[in-house]
């Protein structure tokens, strides 16, 4: 299990890039292993689902029964979803879920493909297509008014522009450093440490093929002075670097990493943990810096004919209890207040054990998409492919 969600995360993750370089610009214009619940944590999910809805519905359920349509992730993506989520819904209302499973950006070419008549109700996908979709008039808003439990989200789980917030988080992963424990003789604790020179030869970077390529080149170039509008100062940085390879896909890395190619590299936390679990001498850091994180977002479809079903359900989604499921099956940061995890799943934290949310970096996905042809021009320019 653990092995299909370290590959679900990073087959998102790379099929979803072509598709924001394809629209960025429109856009400027106008995807572990985990622990199964026991049965009586699912009576508790349904207990807190019917609390929930009832909440959203004023105590009365919607008149419309379904079903309802939810575009999810596929693989263990579906099924963690089906688990946390669904089955607590249906057993709560009676209402029957149908799911589409995709990538990201499969999914909002289904939203465009059916924008004059929705067939799905509620979408997820990642940061990054997230504002492509807003930008392309496929959401619509997500009211707490009408979802009060909204209001249990972190408040950086609660995506907004122009005052309407148009995603809400699911849940965190995060882009960190990965390191051969045998090879590397002084751990790294920043991005900044990569330059070390005891690293040279052994260390990777993805390139802007790769779809967290060109938010961690932003963030580089924050840390070393500049920004998106200026990434220069970690184009000079990385021209520096004594690299070993550029890597386009994460399963490439994954592999450098277990050949030996390579001992040390920035990777997805998700994909980092089923190596470490599968017993490489491998170790995990979110740099002090900030790990570079995306998240899991939950959407409601422009001109769905169940709406308030489809509201009732994104409202269940925001208790403790699912978003306890969602990091022990995903290993998803939380996304809502106050969630305890113990130990054996805090480890798997995209922020580490002891972390928060705030000791990674989310990327500010609108600005970003804008720049992204930019600054996608200045690392072929000046880097180029090696």
């Amino acid at each position: 299990m653990a092995q299909r969600l370290g590959q679900t995360h990073h087959r998102i993750a790379d099929q979803q890039l072509a598709f924001l370089r394809l629209t960025a610009r429109r856009a400027a214009g106008p995807d572990t292993g985990g622990t199964t619940m026991k049965p009586a944590s699912k009576h508790c999910f349904a207990r807190a689902m019917v609390a929930a809805l009832a909440c959203a519905a004023g105590g009365a359920w919607a008149a419309d029964k379904g079903p309802l349509t939810v575009a999810v992730y596929g693989g263990i993506g579906e099924k963690t979803i089906t688990e946390c989520v669904i089955k607590p819904f249906t057993a709560a209302t009676g209402v029957k879920v149908i799911t589409d499973p995709g990538a990201s950006a499969l999914t909002m070419t289904k939203l465009n493909q059916q924008k004059s008549a929705p067939v799905i109700d509620v979408a997820w996908m990642d940061g990054g297509i997230s504002e492509l979709a807003w930008k392309a008039g496929l959401l619509e808003p997500l009211d707490p008014a009408r979802m009060p439990n909204l209001e249990n989200a972190i408040p950086q789980a609660r995506y907004q522009d122009d005052g309407k917030i148009y995603a809400a988080s699911t849940g965190y992963y995060a882009l960190g450093i990965l390191y051969n424990t045998e090879l590397v003789k002084t751990p790294p604790t920043s991005w900044k440490d990569l330059w070390k020179d005891e690293y040279a030869d052994l260390v990777a970077l993805p390139s802007p093929d790769n779809a967290m390529g060109i938010p961690l080149l932003a963030h580089l170039a924050k840390l070393y002075g500049g920004g998106l509008d200026n990434p220069a100062p970690a184009i000079e940085q990385i021209r520096k670097l004594k690299v070993a390879a550029f890597w386009n896909s994460s399963g490439t890395a994954t592999n450098m990493f277990q050949n030996e190619e390579i001992a040390v590299s920035p990777h997805f936390s998700t994909s980092a943990w089923t190596l470490i679990k599968n017993g490489q001498p491998l170790k995990y850091v979110a740099p002090s810096d900030g790990a570079v994180a995306n998240d899991i977002r939950v959407h409601l479809v422009h001109g769905t004919p169940r709406r308030e079903l489809a509201e009732q359900f994104i409202n269940g989604i925001f208790t403790q209890e699912t978003a306890s499921c969602l990091a022990r099956t995903f290993y998803a940061g939380p996304y809502v207040k106050d969630v305890k995890l113990p130990p054996d799943v805090a480890q798997y934290m995209p922020w580490g054990a002891q972390g928060t949310i705030d000791d990674v970096v989310i990327p500010d996905w609108l600005a970003l998409n804008a720049k992204r042809e930019a600054l996608t021009d200045a690392w072929n320019k000046n880097i180029g492919r090696r």
